[in-house]
């Protein structure tokens, strides 16, 4: 036969409370047993500065601590009788308490004022009313043509002061359309000499006559400007002179290509 194994028992919820319990009171035994048992001494306060009234007017300041003093409208701000103490305005009355005084009405002094004024002042005669009579004005009439009758040159710019020496031939133009103006911009320098003439756009509309304000503006020669000064050796003229030559062509019409017929006699 074989000996009964032992089997440890497990504690139950009861067992484990007991056990708790014992530990805690233990605890708590050892606290009281261990702990300092004497009263503990009161803290004594030390000197604090105080306030005091030291009159009866100096309840005015306890109104300082007001927060409504600045905030609000307020008896004791700068403004509390303007506000809170509202006057009343005695306005006059104007009921009248005696009879109204008429002035005076002289009957006898009707009319003196005019029978002075015409006493003083005579008129003269009526003069009969001058009639003017109406003149015929005719307008006059410009007795310039619309037209130019030759071709002409403008300078602009700075070659406005500056003079030519012999005036530039110019001729005018056949076309079946009217030409417009040839501008051609160019530096003259203190010589008188120019240099690097343009034409400017859009031109004249005639190429010919384009290329004839081109070579003119080329071999063009104005006056040269002497040095100024004491020293004119050392003082040279100014630097280059730009400006524009305008040429206003005249337009004359073309002939006609194909002549009339011979006029046949009966």
């Amino acid at each position: 036969m074989n000996p009964a194994v032992s089997v440890p028992r497990r504690w139950t919820l009861g067992r484990w409370l007991l056990a708790l319990g014992i530990v805690f009171a233990g605890q708590v035994g050892l606290i009281f047993l261990l702990g300092e048992h004497s009263v503990a001494p009161a803290r004594t306060r030390g000197p604090a500065p105080g306030f005091r009234l030291v009159s009866p007017t100096a309840s005015e300041w306890l109104a300082l601590v007001d927060p409504t003093l600045f905030a609000l409208p307020h008896q004791q701000g700068f403004s509390g009788k303007a506000w809170l103490h509202p006057f009343s305005q005695k306005l006059p009355s104007f009921d009248l308490s005696q009879s109204p005084e008429w002035l005076p009405l002289p009957v006898s002094e009707f009319g003196r004022s005019f029978d002075q004024f015409m006493e003083t002042n005579q008129a003269g005669a009526m003069q009969p009313l001058a009639v003017a009579e109406s003149e015929l004005m005719v307008p006059e009439i410009a007795s310039q043509p619309v037209l130019p009758v030759e071709s002409s040159l403008r300078r602009e710019g700075g070659l406005a002061k500056r003079q030519l020496v012999k005036p530039i031939p110019l001729k005018s133009w056949a076309h079946e359309t009217l030409l417009t103006n040839t501008v051609v911009h160019l530096f003259v320098n203190a010589n008188g000499h120019t240099f690097s003439p343009t034409l400017l756009p859009p031109g004249s509309g005639l190429k010919e006559a384009d290329q004839y304000a081109l070579e003119q503006a080329r071999a063009a020669l104005f006056a040269p400007i002497p040095p100024r000064g004491p020293q004119a050796a050392s003082n040279p003229p100014p630097q280059l002179t730009s400006g524009e030559l305008i040429f206003q062509w005249h337009t004359v019409p073309l002939p006609p290509t194909n002549p009339p017929p011979p006029v046949v006699s009966p």
